[in-house]
């Protein structure tokens, strides 16, 4: 098959899961939840994805991640013509050193684009392990993300109304 046509196919084939990710969060919305409730996080081609999707959703999310992942074409497009970064939410970029799938210079210059953006990144690099052997921790750098930036916002009931978060429990050493 020509390169323009698989080139072609993939551009809708991407384009097509963004539109999904768009209508996805736009029903977590529309059900009752805050933008400061939703993140999104992806692993290699999700995590380009993930971040082609915050930035062009016109709508500031709590954070947004990549794991192993890059800045789309796309996404560099939307970054450079938001005047506030539109990225100004939290974003986790998270990449392994020995990664031989995605080049850890991706990571690199994703974090530099969204920082000069506005965007405060939280980067975080995994020493040794290869592309498909970083994403558990690349999970776990993600999970505590999520914990972090979803935490203080109010979740809504079942009625759509806030309702605080409980505070964590604390020991009683």
């Amino acid at each position: 098959m020509p390169r323009a046509v698989v080139g072609a196919r993939l551009t809708h084939a991407c384009a097509c899961m963004r539109v999904q990710v768009h209508a996805t969060v736009f029903g977590l919305l529309s059900d009752g939840l805050t933008p400061a409730r939703v993140a999104i996080v992806g692993f290699s081609q999700g995590a380009a994805l993930a971040a082609e999707a915050s930035l062009t959703l016109g709508v500031p999310l709590a954070g947004w991640g990549m794991l192993s992942g890059w800045l789309s074409l796309r996404a560099r497009g939307a970054l450079a013509r938001s005047a506030n970064g539109r990225a100004g939410a939290r974003v986790l970029v998270c990449h392994s050193t020995a990664d031989e799938e995605v080049d850890m210079g991706c990571a690199r210059l994703a974090s530099k684009l969204l920082v000069a953006a506005g965007s405060s990144v939280d980067f975080k690099a995994i020493c040794g392990q290869l592309h498909v052997a970083s994403a558990p921790h690349g999970q776990r750098n993600a999970l505590a993300f999520l914990d972090d930036v979803l935490s203080g916002a109010a979740a809504p009931n079942r009625h759509g109304l806030a309702v605080p978060k409980a505070a964590k429990p604390t020991s009683g050493r």
